[in-house]
């Protein structure tokens, strides 16, 4: 399934995006989502950064995440513009305090959605593309992605070194984890990228947990 981008995003970031194959549709929610290696649906409300400090003025802007964090598995608000305040403290003339802005930003975080700060209208755009590709990979060290739905790379990605490429190798050269499990050290380095060091720790794993578990 494809990313999507919602129609009342303005043509300089909806255009690069439509290109490279982003669906534009109505949005209920954020204005921009996508689903990752398993399914599960990130979203991204953006806001210029006058945007933001209007927004966090009437409430609005709580009231968005909060409605993004309970529709989202990876809700996340996203802030373009560069932060100047003048003599007072105070963000691009508003009445917000830098202060304020951050001990907001900090509540909104702590409701469960993630914070990505951008500069520019090109440099929104390339961090959504990032993003496209970072929720797209089926194995991650992060604790709260989780990993893939594939249990053979589920088990290898526990291994130090053993990335969803390597997992990948070892599946096409041998299809079932008991396989693995029963390899040398030696046979193990037979696979492409796996050299002395990584046939090692394979090995070792599956010694020492596939023995306890499986």
């Amino acid at each position: 399934m494809s990313p999507r981008c919602d129609t009342r995003e303005p043509r300089t970031r909806m255009e690069p995006l439509r290109r490279a194959g982003w669906e534009v549709t109505a949005l209920k929610y954020g204005d921009y989502d996508g689903h990752d290696a398993v399914g599960k649906l990130w979203s991204v409300e953006h806001k210029t950064l006058d945007k933001l400090l209007g927004d966090m003025a009437t409430g609005t802007l709580i009231r968005q995440c909060r409605g993004l964090v309970e529709h989202s598995d990876f809700p996340i608000l996203m802030v373009e513009g560069h932060w100047i305040q003048d003599a007072d403290g105070r963000l691009l003339g508003s009445r917000i305090t830098w202060e304020q802005a951050w001990n907001q930003l900090q509540t909104i975080q702590d409701m469960g959605c993630r914070l990505q700060l951008t500069t520019s209208i090109n440099h929104a755009v390339e961090r959504l593309f990032q993003l496209e590709l970072y929720y797209s990979k089926e194995s991650h060290p992060s604790a709260l992605r989780g990993v893939s739905g594939n249990p053979y790379i589920v088990v290898l990605s526990q291994i130090s070194g053993i990335s969803e490429g390597k997992a990948k190798a070892l599946e096409d050269t041998y299809p079932t984890l008991q396989q693995v499990a029963n390899l040398s050290p030696e046979l193990l380095t037979d696979v492409r990228g796996i050299g002395e060091v990584l046939a090692n720790r394979i090995w070792e794993f599956f010694r020492t947990n596939w023995r306890q578990n499986g």
